[in-house]
């Protein structure tokens, strides 16, 4: 759907209020029973307070949280701990903002999004992973892997949110923050992820170290690819658990940043962008075996790295682990521009739009969308288009700094209201020297607040 036609619709929309307090003005008192009476297209207001875990399926809504800090997911709901978004229907979009999910127990991801007509954006939002099932008590034979996010066979993107896989207890394994799978496509896009770290569990073996979770695989399914561009953002695999002196040798080993499976996955940001490799666990006894995480581990697929450091984990006694292992990494790709907006981002306040790391005094765009989108741009551009190809409006161009930058402030004074709840996605460009294409910086997602 384009601006011009989603206008009208942002007239009709209807916004429902759910605070847990209730209250005059109050629609709902929880999450599941806004989302059961809403209409595709309509905005839940969430208001401070503590809600359960949640089924969004076959409309999109706009779920909007007023903090991540103070909007929290974390009773059981219908599918126990966890949030499930799937079956959007096709031209709709489910977009979930400032919340934070969690739970004390559960396995699995704690927020799944499927289905091969969803598309979804998560933003601004803290995610508390779950442990994966582990099977006889025994610390390294995963049933089922826990963690934070899973994406399944649809389109996704993830915008400035920290995900933490979660840390091993008991007998339970970490789990790691992030899962890509199946026909997946997916956008990552200032986000802080990271592995669960191990523990020294005690079982009926004794007290056996665990190794760190990796934070992020991009699995293949079958002759599925999926495909993930992560951009400007912090990943760190999880640290393995030191060995007590009277138990097992070694100290458990760190998980890698990023596995690709059968994946292609773009990664690209400016230098405070970082893919790491988790530390070894450090024991109190001498240097032992424990192996740090391998920044990037690909075992098929190819692996593009713009100008973002890539470091293997920490070994206690000895030399951090290789950067990366595998085929199909390139680590020397073709720098690409970073696109951001900040400010008091209100119907009264301002925006402040950069783009940086783009070639000297070069010719750039920055364009806007009501709309996601992730589709190839062919030969003449060097990245993904992550907002709605066919219905966009250029918003600034001209040409960069000589340091390859552009800024600018500007008041949101005046937007109509009917604007307000509705998530605005910008992407720019920059030409290359060589002139014969363009470098595609990554997507981002402003949502104007009344």
């Amino acid at each position: 759907m384009g601006i011009h036609a989603a206008i009208p619709l942002l007239l009709l929309q209807t916004v429902w209020v759910v605070d847990d307090n209730g209250g005059p003005g109050v629609d709902f008192t929880d999450i599941q029973p806004a989302i059961d009476a809403a209409a595709d297209g309509d905005v839940l207001d969430v208001r401070a307070g503590t809600y359960t875990h949640f089924t969004l399926s076959g409309k999109g809504l706009r779920i909007l949280g007023e903090d991540s800090a103070t909007t929290v997911v974390s009773s059981p709901g219908t599918t126990g701990f966890a949030t499930l978004i799937t079956s959007i229907p096709p031209g709709s979009v489910a977009f979930v903002d400032r919340m934070r999910f969690q739970g004390w127990t559960g396995e699995g991801p704690r927020l799944t999004v499927s289905g091969a007509t969803t598309r979804a954006v998560l933003a601004d939002l803290q995610v508390y992973g779950s442990p994966p099932c582990i099977a006889c008590g025994i610390p390294w034979m995963v049933i089922n892997p826990g963690g934070g996010i899973l994406v399944e066979d649809s389109d996704a993107h993830l915008i400035r949110n920290e995900v933490f896989g979660k840390n091993g207890s008991g007998t339970q394994g970490p789990g790691p923050a992030l899962r890509f799978t199946g026909d997946a496509r997916g956008f990552v896009g200032s986000c802080q992820l990271f592995g669960g770290s191990g523990t020294t569990p005690v079982t009926t073996f004794g007290l056996l170290p665990q190794n760190g979770s990796y934070a992020v695989h991009v699995q293949s399914s079958g002759a599925l690819v999926p495909k993930v561009w992560f951009a400007d953002s912090l990943v760190f695999g999880g640290t393995g658990s030191p060995a007590l002196p009277i138990t097992a040798p070694s100290d458990g080993s760190g998980g890698s940043g990023i596995i690709a499976t059968g994946s292609a996955v773009r990664v690209s940001g400016d230098p405070t962008s970082l893919v790491h490799g988790g530390n070894a666990g450090c024991g109190l006894g001498p240097p032992s075996a424990g192996m740090g995480g391998v920044g990037i581990l690909s075992t098929s697929g190819a692996v593009d790295v713009h100008s973002v450091p890539v470091l293997g984990g920490d070994v206690c006694g000895g030399s951090p682990a290789a950067p990366t292992s595998g085929p199909g990494i390139t680590l020397s790709a073709t720098p690409l521009p970073v696109l951001r907006v900040t400010g008091n981002l209100t119907t009264s306040g301002n925006a402040t739009v950069s783009f940086s790391g783009g070639p000297s005094s070069a010719p750039f765009l920055i364009a806007m969308a009501l709309e996601p989108g992730f589709a190839s741009g062919g030969p003449f551009f060097l990245g993904e288009i992550l907002i709605d190809p066919v219905d966009w409006f250029p918003l600034f161009a001209g040409g960069l700094s000589p340091a390859g930058e552009f800024t600018i402030t500007f008041p949101l004074t005046g937007i109509a209201p009917s604007f307000a709840y509705t998530p605005v996605y910008l992407q720019g460009i920059a030409l290359d020297p060589s002139g014969t294409f363009w470098r595609v910086s990554n997507s981002t997602v402003a949502t104007l607040r009344p």
